[in-house]
């Protein structure tokens, strides 16, 4: 089964804003993270203890049924048990598509394995996190500065709960004294310069 994944990686960025295309300052740089797409939108493997469904819109796998064990595209150098290695010998682009070979010593990702599916290289690091690859599990894709926002700004930021893009509100919930204060803001009232 092949989801919708790629494509939505590829279709729900217009015009590239999230990525950068060249050096990356802050963010995740597109040429060398995410392209080409074999191996590294689709370079990484998850093994999870739980049937998954057949559906194209499952991107996700539930919280109840994390991984078992997971491997990227490339070996792994670090003490997590849970993660193997990708073979760089015999995983290899072929003439109609590529060739994945991960391996597992017999100490790495132990458990029961009901299910198999392709994540990016990027998934396979460390699953769903790790005590020992924390930093990696999530990527920041853009960085904004806002040491040049008044603190007030600031503030409705980091109690934002909701934004509606569609209507240009941000929802806020903050305690106050005894109480909860829900703002809505409209926006942008931010200049992002």
């Amino acid at each position: 089964m092949v989801t919708n994944a790629v494509n939505n990686i590829l279709g729900l960025n217009p015009m590239g804003v999230f990525y950068e295309a060249g050096d990356s300052i802050d963010g995740i740089e597109w040429n060398n993270s995410l392209l080409p797409i074999c191996p590294n939108m689709i370079g990484g493997i998850l093994l999870f203890s739980q049937a998954l469904p057949e559906e194209a819109d499952y991107i996700y796998a539930a919280s109840s049924n994390l991984p078992v064990a997971y491997a990227s595209n490339n070996v792994n150098s670090t003490a997590n048990l849970a993660r193997g290695s990708m073979n760089l010998t015999e995983s290899k682009a072929l003439e109609n598509g590529y060739k994945f070979v991960w391996e597992f010593t017999p100490s790495q990702g132990n458990g029961t394995i009901a299910a198999v599916a392709l994540t990016s290289a990027q998934g396979g690091t460390n699953g769903s996190g790790s005590q020992v690859g924390d930093a990696s599990t999530f990527l920041q894709l853009k960085s904004i500065r806002l040491d040049d926002l008044t603190q007030a700004k600031q503030m409705v930021l980091f109690e934002a709960v909701e934004v509606d893009f569609e209507n240009n509100l941000l929802y806020s919930i903050i305690y106050q004294d005894t109480g909860v204060r829900i703002r809505k803001v409209q926006i942008p009232i931010f200049s992002w310069g």
